[in-house]
Order: structure tokens, then sequence, then C-alpha cells
């Protein structure tokens, strides 16, 4: 072993996809990568939760497919019982929805699995190195657009009920429309009226904005 190797040691992923040619194809790219090891794959939710009990990594990839809707609470799973494990989220094609449940949860990469190798072998260095990775321009966009129009206005939450508010908290925590209106004991017919209220009072125009409205600090107020 040279004395390079010795003090910059191969990073450590773990994979979890359900797609057996992706793993595969995956295993082959990080072969060619110089300090990047595939050391344990996953096919399910519940063989990765059992695999990270016994397996050292550095990253995660996985696949939002994978978990589907269920997104949010895999990726709580994750960090209760990995909590320094960074995880980096990947899909074919991420939906805001997704993107923000991720966000929240602490995850420290989205990424396109359509990307070239060395753009995915980026990704993972980036993120072992303790840094952060977004890689579709088309989220970054929606993202800097929400905190543009942000600076520009006062806290327009306080416009709403406190039933719109609590539809507000559980949009930005991943649910959808038939787990909020089990949550709170009412119709989803009544939960899209809702959400078209809220729209309305808010000015945003999708879930993503909304949850971002919730998830952005508010100032403190001012004194004399």
């Amino acid at each position: 072993m040279s004395e390079e190797s010795t003090n910059n040691p191969s990073i450590r992923v773990i994979v979890a996809d359900a797609q057996p040619m992706f793993r595969h194809g995956l295993q082959l790219m990080l072969r060619k990568a110089q300090g990047i090891d595939l050391v344990a794959e996953a096919d399910s939710c519940a063989s990765l939760l059992g695999l990270l009990a016994r397996t050292d990594a550095d990253v995660l990839l996985l696949d939002q497919d994978l978990v589907g809707r269920g997104a949010g609470l895999t990726l709580q799973q994750l960090r209760a019982q990995q909590p320094q494990l960074p995880c980096v989220l990947m899909g074919s094609a991420l939906d805001s929805d997704a993107v923000m449940v991720a966000m929240r949860q602490g995850v420290r990469g989205i990424l396109l699995k359509t990307m070239p190798a060395e753009v995915i072998e980026a990704c993972l260095r980036k993120v072992a190195s303790g840094g952060r990775w977004i890689e579709m321009k088309s989220f970054g966009d929606a993202i800097e657009a929400v905190l543009a129009a942000q600076s520009s206005e006062s806290s327009t939450l306080a416009a709403l009920s406190p039933r719109e508010r609590e539809i507000v908290r559980l949009v930005s925590a991943g649910l959808r429309n038939r787990e909020i209106a089990e949550r709170c004991g009412i119709r989803e017919a009544t939960v899209k009226s809702h959400l078209s209220h809220i729209f309305e009072k808010t000015g945003v125009e999708s879930r993503l904005e909304l949850a971002r409205l919730e998830l952005e600090p508010r100032p403190a107020p001012k004194t004399r």
C-alpha cells in the first residue's frame, strides 16, 4: 500500500437501488474511480436498514424510486440509525416535493441518475468531504426564485388560519393530501379547498414554494 493511499483512504459507498442493472453499472463505474469503493448494495428499504447496522460507510447513495412516497419516513429512520452518514438522493426524475422532504431530512446531495460518471464521482467526493451537491439546475432555479420572492415579502403565513397553518406544516413534512386528511380528521376534498385558499392568500403556486415559506427562518421583531 502506498503512502498516498494510507493518508487518503478510499471513500466507502453504499448504494440502495431496486434496479440490478443500475447497481451493476455503478459498480463497474466505481471500479475505474480512484479512491472510491462500493462496499455494499441494498435492493429494498428493509435490507438497507439491516445493512447499515453492520457496514461502515462514508456515503449512502439512495434511490428516490426505491423509497417512493415514504421517503420522509425512511430518511428519518436513516438519520436515527446513522446520524453521521451523509446521504445522496438520486433518481431518474425527482419532483419538487421529494426534494423538499430530502432537504428537510438533511440529505447532503441531490443527483440525477442520468448524469455522466465523472459527475457522480465528483458528487461522492464532495459529499464525503463534508460538502453539499445539488446537480439539478431546475430545482436550483426553483429554490432561488422562492428565496428571491421571500426577500420582498413580509410574513405571508400570518394571514392564515390555525387550520391552514397546520396544513402548511404537514405539506412541509412531505405529506400528500390523503395523508393530511387522515391526520387532520377531514375529507381530502376539504384539504384541497384549504390549499386553494392558502395559495390565494400567500401568492405561491406550488407545494415547493409553500413548504419553503414554512421552512424559511422568520426575522426577529425589530426593537426600538
